[in-house]
C-alpha cells in the first residue's frame, strides 16, 4: 500500500482536483465531539489488487482517540468491512506516530485533531464497481469518553483507478506509519529489566530521541521515558507478576523527523561493559592512542586548572593552613602530609569514577556535580566543613585507633607522635573534600574531558577521571617532591592563630552556602530539621556547656526560618530577563527565525555565577542581548539544573555534554547551536551571536 500511496502521491494535483466526492463517504458522529467516514485514494476501482481507503476522523477541540496500543487506558478504533451483499472484506488499519497525552496521572497513545488512518482493504472482485458497507467503533475522549459508533458506506464505480481528491492527503498519513522494513537511522540496541524499570539502550542518533512507544504485556503499563546517555529508563506499573525477561516487545521510537518500530527481546540483566553504554571496542591502532593520550592531557590540565576555581576556595584555606603549619616540621613529615592529601584527592576520583560507572550500568543520570543536587550529599558536606572549621579552632581532633597511633610515632618537631596520625587523616579527609568541592566548577579542557569519560568505555572513564585527579592533586605532589618549598614562608607564630580564625570564617561562609543551597532544593520543615541538626552536632563539640548548645540552637533555627530559598528563574541585571527553558520554547523560537540562547546553570555552579557576573550582565554583552530581546530578535531560555531534571539531562547529554555550564546559541544560521566554552569571554559571546545569524 506503501508504494501505491507514493505513486499517487506523486500525481498532478490539477487531475486529483479535478476528480469528484465520490471518493469520500458520508459522516457518521457528533461535530460536538468527533466524526468519523470512509475515503479513498482512488476514484475508481481499476484493476488494483488493494484498495487504498482511509478511515478519516474529524475531531472536537479537547478530544482524542486512542493508538493500537492506547496506554494506560481507553479502546482502539475497529471497522468491520463487507460488501453490499454481506460478503466480508480483508481490511487492515495502519496506525502513523501517535502522540502522548497525560490525563489524570494515565499515559495514553493517540490522536486529536485531524487524522487519517490508512487502510488497506482486499477480498473484493476486481475490475468490477464496489459498494462498501462497515461498521466503526471508537471511543473519543476528554475529561469523559463517549463512544463513536455507526454504519459506514462508500461507492466506488468500477474504471481507470486514478487519484481522487483524497490521494494525497491519504498518502501524507500512510507516510507517518512506521514501517519494519523501512529505512531508519535508529538502531536499538537492547533493553533489559532492573526491578520495576524498563531499560533501553539505542546507538546514538544526529537527533536525540525523544519519544518511545512501549507495545507489551497488557497488565503492564509503560510510563513516559526518561533519556540519558542513549538510554531511555521506563517506569513499569501494574501486573509484574510476569517478569518481561524473555519476552519480545514492540518498540516505536521517534528522533527528530525519523521514526521506526522495531521488535526485541527483553534480557535478564545489564549489559556488559563494551556493549552500548560504555562505548564498543574499536581497533586500537597509532591514530586512536594519539586522541587518548590527548584526553589524557586534557584531564590533567582541567584538574589542574580547578585548584584556582572558586569552588576549591575553601579547600584551599585547609591547603594553606596546612603549609603554614608544615613550615617548621621536618621534610619527612611533610612529604607524609601533602602525600596523604595527594592520595585523598585519587582515593575520591577512584570512588567517583566507580559511582559514575555504576550508575551508567543501571540507567541512571549521570553528570559532573549532580551530587549537590542531593540535600543528603549538602549535609554531609556541611558536617565534615565544620569539623573542619572547628579543628582549624583547636576545638576538634579526628579520634585515631591505638593501633594506628603507634604506626606514626617518632620524632617530630613542633607536633607531637601521638597528633601525626591525627593530621595524616585530616590532611587525607582535605584531599577528599577538595574533589568534592571541585566538582560544582567546570573549566578549561574539564568539559571535553569529562564527555569522553562518560560516554567512552569503562577504561577510558577511569583513566580520564584518575588524569584529571592527577591534576588537582599536582600541587601536593610538587610538596611532596620539594618539601623545601614550605620553607620560603614565615614561621608559625602568634599571627597564624588570627590566620586561621579568618580561613575558618571561610569555611562557615561555605557552610552556610551550603545551607542556602539545600533549602532551595528540599526547602519546608525537612530541610530546617536537617540543617538543625547538623548545627546541633557542631554545637555540641564547640560549646562545652548545655545552656551554650540551647541559645545556639534555637538562633540557628531562628535564622533559617529566614533564609530565602534559591529563585528558579528571575529577571537578571541590566534588563535580562531570562525565560524558563523548554524543548517547545526554544523549537517555538527557532520557527520563528528568532536567535536563541539557552543558559543551563544551577544555584551550585560557581563557574556559571561568574560567567553571568563578568560577561552576560555587564558591557558590552549585556546591552547587545537586552537590545536584541527588546527587538524581538532574542529569545533567553534558563534551563536550572538545581534540582534533579531528567529533561536537562537529556537535552545536555544529546549534546554530549553531562556538566556545566553549557551555553549555546541557536539562529537561522545554526540550526544545530553554536556551543560556546566553560568560561565566557565577550568576544566569545559577540562572535556566536554572529555565527547564528546576529546582523550588526
Amino acid at each position: 500500500m506503501a508504494l501505491l500511496l507514493v505513486m499517487l502521491a506523486s500525481a498532478s494535483p490539477l487531475h486529483a482536483a479535478s476528480q469528484s466526492n465520490i471518493a469520500t463517504g458520508a459522516w457518521v458522529g457528533d461535530p460536538a465531539y468527533g466524526e468519523v467516514r470512509l475515503v479513498s485514494a482512488v476514484s475508481a476501482m481499476g484493476d488494483l489488487e488493494e484498495l487504498p481507503l482511509g478511515l478519516e476522523f474529524r475531531l472536537a477541540p479537547g478530544w482524542k482517540i486512542y493508538w493500537r496500543t492506547p496506554g494506560e487506558a481507553g479502546l482502539p478504533p475497529t471497522l468491520d468491512l463487507q460488501m453490499a451483499n454481506g460478503a466480508p472484506l480483508q481490511s487492515q488499519i495502519e496506525w502513523p506516530v501517535p502522540k502522548r497525552f497525560n490525563a489524570f496521572g494515565f499515559d495514553n497513545f493517540g490522536y486529536a485533531d485531524a487524522v487519517i488512518l490508512p487502510v488497506a482493504v482486499r477480498g473484493y472482485d476486481r475490475g468490477a464497481a464496489l459498494q462498501l458497507r462497515g461498521q466503526i467503533e471508537a471511543l473519543v475522549c476528554s475529561d469523559i469518553c463517549v463512544p463513536l459508533a455507526g454504519a459506514l458506506r462508500l461507492d466506488l464505480a468500477d474504471g481507470p483507478a486514478e487519484p481522487s481528491s483524497m490521494a494525497m492527503t491519504i498518502a501524507q498519513f500512510a507516510a507517518k506509519v512506521p514501517r519494519i522494513d523501512a529505512p531508519s537511522k535508529i538502531k536499538i540496541e537492547t533493553a533489559w529489566q532492573s526491578g520495576s524499570q524498563l531499560k533501553i539502550g539505542f546507538a546514538a542518533t544526529s537527533q536525540p530521541v525523544t519519544e518511545i512507544f512501549v507495545e507489551g504485556p497488557a497488565s503492564i503499563a509503560f510510563k513516559q521515558p526518561v533519556f540519558a546517555n542513549n538510554i531511555a529508563v521506563i517506569d513499569l506499573e501494574g501486573g509484574l507478576k510476569t517478569p518481561l525477561a524473555g519476552q519480545m516487545i514492540d518498540l516505536t521510537v521517534i528522533a527528530g523527523d525519523d521514526f521506526t518500530t522495531q521488535s526485541i527481546m527483553v534480557e535478564k540483566d545489564a549489559p556488559l561493559a563494551g556493549s552500548f553504554a560504555a562505548g564498543k571496542p574499536v581497533p586500537i591502532d597509532a591514530s586512536t592512542m594519539v586522541k587518548f593520550w590527548t584526553v589524557i592531557g586534557f584531564a590533567f590540565l582541567g584538574g589542574l586548572i580547578l585548584n584556582l576555581m572558586p569552588c576549591v576556595l575553601p579547600v584551599l584555606a585547609i591547603k594553606l593552613a596546612a603549609i603554614i603549619e608544615a613550615s617548621g616540621q621536618s621534610h619527612g613529615f611533610v612529604r607524609l602530609r601533602f602525600g596523604a592529601g595527594a592520595m585523598g584527592i585519587l582515593f575520591s576520583f577512584a570512588i567517583l569514577a566507580a559511582g559514575l560507572a555504576a550508575l551508567r550500568l543501571a540507567g541512571g543520570q549521570i553528570g559532573w556535580g549532580i551530587q549537590f543536587q542531593s540535600p543528603v550529599f549538602l549535609a554531609i558536606m556541611m558536617l565534615v566543613l565544620g569539623l573542619f572549621t572547628l579543628n582549624m579552632l583547636d576545638r576538634f581532633f579526628l579520634p585515631i585507633p591505638a593501633f594506628l597511633q603507634g604506626n606514626f610515632r617518632g620524632d617530630g618537631q613542633n607536633n607531637s607522635s601521638e597528633a601525626r596520625p591525627a593530621i595524616l587523616v585530616g590532611d587525607f579527609m582535605a584531599g577528599m573534600l577538595a574533589t568534592l568541592l571541585s566538582t560544582p566548577c567546570s573549566a578549561p579542557f574539564v568539559g571535553s574531558a569529562v564527555t569522553v569519560a562518560l560516554t567512552g568505555d569503562m577504561a577510558q572513564l577511569f583513566a580520564v577521571l584518575m588524569a584529571m585527579g592527577a591534576g588537582l592533586a599536582a600541587p601536593w605532589g610538587l610538596v611532596v617532591l620539594f618539601p623545601a618549598l614550605v620553607g620560603f614562608l614565615p614561621r608559625p607564630g602568634h599571627w597564624t592563630v588570627w590566620l586561621k580564625r579568618g580561613l575558618a570564617g571561610l569555611l562557615v561562609a561555605t557552610m552556610i552556602w551550603l545551607g542556602w543551597l539545600m533549602q532551595g532544593i528540599q526547602g519546608g520543615p525537612a530541610a530546617l530539621l536537617l540543617l538543625g541538626l547538623i548545627g546541633f552536632v557542631l554545637l555540641a563539640v564547640l560549646f562545652r556547656q548545655k545552656i551554650g548548645i540551647l541559645l545556639a540552637g534555637a538562633g540557628l533555627f531562628a535564622g533559617l526560618a529566614f533564609l530565602p530559598a534559591p529563585a528558579i528563574v528571575a529577571p537578571q541585571a541590566n534588563g535580562l530577563v531570562w525565560q524558563v527553558w523548554s524543548d517547545d520554547a526554544s523549537a517555538a523560537a527557532r520557527a520563528e527565525g528568532k536567535l536563541v540562547f539557552v543558559d543551563v546553570t544551577a544555584d551550585w555552579c560557581i563557574t556559571c555565577k561568574a560567567n553571568k557576573a563578568l560577561v552576560l550582565e555587564t558591557a558590552p554583552i549585556a546591552p547587545m542581548l537586552a537590545a536584541l530581546v527588546d527587538d524581538g530578535k532574542l529569545m533567553m531560555l534558563k534551563a536550572d539544573w538545581t534540582r534533579p531534571d531528567p529533561r536537562i539531562a537529556a537535552f545536555l547529554a544529546s549534546h554530549d555534554r553531562f556538566g556545566i555550564p553549557f551555553n549555546i546559541i541557536y539562529g537561522p544560521k545554526a540550526s544545530e547551536g553554536v556551543l560556546l566554552g566553560e568560561l565566557l569571554q565577550a568576544d566569545m559571546v559577540e562572535k556566536a551571536l554572529i555565527k547564528a545569524g546576529m546582523v550588526r
